[in-house]
């Protein structure tokens, strides 16, 4: 039912470091989808189009009298927290995507199994982020002339 892939001799063992790797996606759309980081700019994007959507407003009702209404049914405070919550949410992906790749950098090295729990931790709220930087003691906010990025 079940068959192993017929194995190597050792010989080519060696000879598999200099061959192409095999990729998943190959046609053109996979990988500008996969390869790209065009989610991850598109979430920036959105929340950085939010936050402008909030100054703007605010910035416009500046030392007026707040509305009834902005728009039909929707007060200036709902208008706020509607749009910070969208923002806050577009963030998600690109700071938990930029902790993964600093999770990839900080293994290429030899490091304790408990950091790989320090970095998925900061992945999930400000608390795990914040013993992130403390374990890490920044090096990789701040990173020495040695670190390759």
């Amino acid at each position: 039912m079940f068959r192993s892939a017929p194995t190597a001799p050792l010989a080519q063992d060696n000879d598999t470091k200099h061959q192409p790797l095999v990729r998943a996606s190959t046609t053109f759309y996979d990988r500008i989808v996969t390869d790209w980081w065009w989610w991850e700019l598109l979430s920036w994007v959105v929340s950085f189009g939010c936050m402008a959507a909030i100054i703007g407003v605010l910035w416009y009702y500046d030392g007026k009298r707040q509305p009834e209404y902005l728009v039909t049914g929707i007060t200036l405070n709902a208008y706020v927290a509607v749009f910070a919550a969208v923002s806050k949410a577009a963030l998600i992906l690109p700071v938990s995507e930029a902790i993964g790749q600093l999770k990839w950098i900080w293994f290429q090295k030899e490091a304790a199994l408990w950091d790989f729990q320090v970095y998925d931790a900061a992945s999930r709220g400000p608390w795990g982020a914040a013993l992130l930087l403390i374990k890490t003691r920044c090096r990789l906010v701040y990173p020495n002339q040695d670190h390759v990025f």
